[in-house]
């Protein structure tokens, strides 16, 4: 995370100077970094994560004047959020969070001007969840959403979930790999195709894996 936030959060944020920041879920590492830059620049962070955390409950003492926390789901909060122009997901790993999530900022950005869709950055774009769905709060999920699933760990270059071996055993993974509906980055290239906006697109390796969406006005511009 620290490389990773020295050049490519640092350049994102020096190049566009956003005032309103949010962050969907608690990497409380990337969370302090961001509320550096807040501090610095005058600018607001709205960290969004459904469960309370006592680590984020010290930043908020800290940084009372940057800082905004919402015990919610990222599809709840979000609307009521205005002028995002930067944002972090990294929440649940699914096709259906993040699709609908994506879908979210567009119609508020379109509610308004079709300029204002946020720079977004969005985790584990590559191997294991890439094309996979995980479902961490599988309630939250509608079934009609939800693949057929194992608690089985993940391999790389096996199919299925392994009952005895892999990464992340217990998680509710998506039984197979790369069907449609499946996985985060399935979900930023099937609203890509949808949607009436124009992006330029930056996938990013290591840990788990990267994507930045830009819109094509923003990096025009900068």
């Amino acid at each position: 995370m620290q490389l990773l936030y020295a050049t490519t959060y640092e350049a994102i944020l020096n190049a566009t100077a956003p005032k309103v920041l949010v962050n969907v879920g608690c990497d409380i590492d990337r969370i302090t970094k961001l509320l550096k830059y807040c501090t610095e620049h005058g600018s607001v962070l709205h960290v969004v994560s459904p469960t309370s955390i006592e680590s984020l409950e010290e930043l908020q003492h800290k940084y009372n004047e940057n800082l905004i926390i919402h015990e919610d789901l990222g599809l709840n909060a979000l609307p009521a959020i205005k002028q995002v122009e930067f944002i972090t997901l990294d929440s649940d790993y699914n096709w259906y969070t993040v699709y609908h999530t994506l879908l979210t900022l567009q119609n508020h950005t379109t509610d308004t001007h079709k300029d204002n869709f946020p720079v977004t950055v969005i985790t584990n774009t590559g191997w294991p969840y890439g094309k996979r769905d995980v479902y961490l709060r599988p309630e939250c999920i509608p079934l009609a959403y939800q693949q057929a699933t194992s608690t089985g760990g993940l391999i790389p270059g096996k199919g299925k979930p392994n009952e005895k071996e892999g990464i992340f055993q217990g998680r509710a993974h998506a039984m197979y790999e790369g069907t449609p509906r499946n996985g985060v980055l399935a979900a930023i290239e099937d609203f890509i195709e949808q949607s009436p906006l124009h992006f330029r697109t930056l996938l990013l390796p290591g840990a788990g894996g990267h994507g930045i969406l830009i819109p094509e006005s923003l990096s025009q511009k900068k």
